[in-house]
């Protein structure tokens, strides 16, 4: 794709969006201070405007920080692993060579998502989606000098910087990003030979270097074949990646850099919910900006009428002042009647206005959940308060978590892999799996994805207790339930890791081996009581005898 494209899409996609920014704006200004910054100029350091005293009430941001946070603690919480591979196919798990490769690939993958900068840039971009919803997140390879990779860098990065196309099924397709850096920053990035002249002459210049130059930055999808049909999972070259990507300045369309290339798109962008005709979506933010908007009115007019309540304003007749009237500590004014000056009470309504402001305060939180997703007020919680929450959690968040895993965490889990992979980070696939042709999936374990499943096992654990009870009362009706199946979906459901299972086969082996020692003692146990009545037939024969042979003699004598 040559620069004159790219540079007349950025600018028909900013078009396009000009309504929608004016939203933005007001949702940046009064829910989301600084996080992005529309319609101000970027061009110099001083440009940028910290000033906010138009903001009278933080409500909506402190709730809009809270969702965000929790979105962060439910999906990517960093204390646990949240997410483990595994394949599509159940057989495949039945190898317990299959399951130790797995628990290595997870280990080794959740472990260089842990020391990279994910857990901090993936809060700034559940930010976005609370507040705009849609944000964009880009992840690259940091490698080391002998080419081996060291770690991953993730960035994410500001709406109104970046615009992208989208495939049929809703997947980024191309991606452009406009922003501004100094000649110095440019110089660093691309070396002396990469760039123009004359932003080489201003980095080194001693006035010029921190002036800033407005960049576009383009990945997009390669046309061609052999592009669909590269194979992904082995080293191409960069000309040869599915994707392209390039630097060049927008102004005078001239390249920086070279043009690389990408295996995957390494730019996720997820949605909140999607809006029906346009690529961008909505956010609870959007739903709550009016009822924010209209509090804010409401306590700067309460701010106003507290100002005349504990300033008020002094009225008096025209000759009952004599001389300026003195407001200040131990002031004196001379008046010509102790009624010729009076303060003028404004009679403002505040029990009204605090009504109100309540109300308003508690549509604001209900926009972002924040009284069914905060926990009551006491020490502890009960185990059925607990999954009571759990379940409340599914039911407010589960149609916003679908979408991100569909749209970022696919994703990004499925191509972490492949990095790891291309870079020999994991260890070789089994024989098995490459013979079958499984595919690999991906199971996660965060508490949202966690409450999804827990109906399961409650539905599981229902069964089993039900069943237990009633086999008192009727032998044999636990028949119907393979114990097997249940525990391991159970196990699967809870998130317990790979380690802990023995294969089918070990399994069967087991039960083997059981059977066989249980048919040995029987044996033993036969032929014991065998033996046992042999001896007592012997016994009774030899007293049997001895009777007899007294009997004879005493015939004999008589």
């Amino acid at each position: 794709m040559d620069n004159v494209t790219i540079r007349q899409r950025v600018q028909q996609r900013s078009g396009e969006r000009s309504s929608l920014e004016s939203l933005w704006k007001l949702v940046e200004r009064f829910i989301s201070p600084y996080r992005t910054m529309f319609f101000t100029s970027k061009t110099s350091e001083a440009s940028v405007d910290w000033r906010l005293r138009d903001l009278y009430d933080s409500t909506a941001i402190f709730a809009n920080q809270n969702l965000a946070a929790s979105l962060d603690s439910s999906l990517t919480n960093s204390a646990i692993q949240w997410f483990h591979y595994t394949f599509k196919q159940p057989e495949a798990m039945e190898y317990i060579e299959v399951l130790q490769w797995l628990e290595v690939c997870n280990r080794i993958a959740y472990q260089t998502l842990q020391e990279s900068n994910f857990s901090l840039e993936a809060n700034e971009l559940y930010l976005d989606l609370t507040s705009f919803g849609v944000g964009g997140m880009g992840q690259e390879v940091i490698e080391k000098p002998n080419g081996s990779m060291d770690s991953f860098d993730f960035k994410t990065v500001p709406l109104d910087e970046f615009y992208f196309d989208q495939d049929y099924r809703g997947m980024v397709l191309n991606f452009y990003r406009k922003f501004y850096w100094t000649a110095q920053q440019i110089l660093t990035k691309f070396g002396r030979d990469n760039i123009p002249v004359k932003i080489y002459d201003q980095a080194i210049s001693g006035t010029r270097s921190n002036e800033r130059h407005e960049i576009i930055y383009a990945i997009y999808k390669r046309e061609g074949s052999e592009f669909d049909r590269a194979d992904t999972f082995g080293i191409l070259e960069p000309d040869a990646r599915p994707y392209g990507f390039k630097y060049f300045l927008k102004e005078s369309l001239e390249d920086l850099g070279e043009e690389g290339g990408f295996y995957e798109m390494p730019v996720y962008i997820p949605r909140w919910r999607k809006a029906t005709g346009s690529v961008w979506g909505w956010s609870p933010s959007m739903t709550a900006i009016y009822d924010v908007l209209s509090l804010n009115q409401l306590v700067e007019l309460v701010f106003s009428a507290g100002e005349k309540a504990i300033d008020p304003a002094i009225i008096t007749t025209k000759r009952g002042v004599f001389g300026n009237i003195d407001l200040s500590a131990a002031g004196v004014t001379i008046v010509s009647d102790m009624k010729a000056m009076q303060a003028f009470e404004s009679k403002a309504r505040f029990d009204v206005s605090s009504i109100s402001k309540t109300e308003l305060q508690q549509a604001i939180n209900r926009a972002y959940f924040m009284d069914q997703l905060q926990l009551k007020e006491s020490p502890a919680m009960t185990a059925t308060e607990v999954n009571a929450r759990i379940q409340l959690m599914q039911r407010l968040l589960g149609p916003t978590y679908g979408r991100l895993q569909f749209d970022f965490l696919d994703q990004l889990l499925n191509r972490t892999f492949k990095i790891l992979y291309r870079y020999q980070k994991l260890p070789p696939v089994p024989a098995i799996v490459q013979q079958n042709g499984w595919e690999l999936d991906i199971d996660y374990l965060g508490p949202l994805a966690k409450a999804q499943r827990y109906g399961d096992a409650q539905a599981i654990e229902r069964v089993l207790g039900t069943a237990t009870a009633m086999n008192e009362t009727f032998p044999g009706i636990t028949d119907n339930i393979n114990s097997d199946e249940a525990i391991r979906e159970l196990g699967e459901v809870s998130g317990a890791p790979a380690k802990i299972w023995n294969s089918k086969s070990e399994v069967d082996q087991t039960r083997k081996a059981r059977a066989e020692e249980m048919a040995q003692q029987k044996e033993l146990a036969t032929a014991q009581q065998a033996g046992e009545a042999g001896q007592s037939l012997g016994k009774a024969g030899q007293e049997l005898k001895l009777m007899q042979g007294g009997q004879a003699e005493g015939e004999q004598a008589a």
